[in-house]
């Protein structure tokens, strides 16, 4: 999984570079939120499986004229627990995504966003009667469509809402051990909600002398 997430961020890095004479400004900001979670998740337990894990991450995009390119990672946490059962579930997703502003303003943006996304999730289940553990992951590939609302003030300074799903091409859980498939599905559409806090740096285009020198 990690090679995966490493060639996830090579081609983000190959994509920026790549559009970088171009780019009007950069963009970059923390983010925080929720996702849904509703699925077979409870692992044969009396446990709900209708819990919503805490997203905490970052990301960074490029914009240039009305197209934007950027990259994101978060993690998520959350739990679910009775006197008989424990699931503590976390996840690490990381999503390269392309999007465009359908607005004219240059301080209001409305961008629909589609994204492809890595995530390795693991739920630990405790049984807390006879103190026994067990552990199940689960690696996922897949899109991710979205729209974000941003809005900037006077110092470049940005706030922004954005709802999406991811949309996992796989849903089997996998037994902690020793890899096997087990008989729990993930979710099939993970919705979530962000508010998303950061900054712009305007960057200025490279020019070019009268015998085509760059300056």
């Amino acid at each position: 999984m990690m090679k995966k997430i490493n060639l996830l961020f090579l081609l983000g890095l190959f994509s920026v570079n790549a559009i970088g004479q171009t780019n009007t400004y950069l963009r970059l900001y923390a983010s925080m939120g929720l996702q849904l979670n509703n699925s077979d998740n409870d692992f044969a337990t009396n446990l709900s499986s209708n819990f919503s894990p805490f997203q905490l991450g970052a990301g960074s995009n490029y914009k240039f004229g009305k197209f934007l390119i950027g990259t994101e990672f978060y993690n998520s946490n959350g739990k679910v627990k009775n006197n008989q059962y424990q699931i503590d579930y976390q996840e690490f997703t990381s999503t390269v995504y392309i999007g465009y502003d359908l607005l004219k303003s240059s301080n209001i943006l409305l961008e629909p966003n589609i994204g492809f996304f890595m995530t390795n999730g693991q739920s630990i289940k405790y049984e807390l009667e006879n103190q026994i553990t067990q552990t199940y992951k689960v690696d996922q590939i897949g899109i991710s469509p979205s729209i974000t609302l941003t809005k900037f003030n006077h110092s470049n300074l940005s706030t922004a809402l954005k709802i999406g799903c991811n949309i996992p091409l796989d849903q089997t859980w996998k037994n902690g051990i020793d890899d096997s498939p087990t008989a729990f599905s993930a979710n099939q559409i993970i919705p979530f909600i962000q508010l998303n806090i950061g900054g712009r740096i305007k960057l200025k285009k490279k020019s070019t002398s009268p015998d085509g020198a760059s300056l």
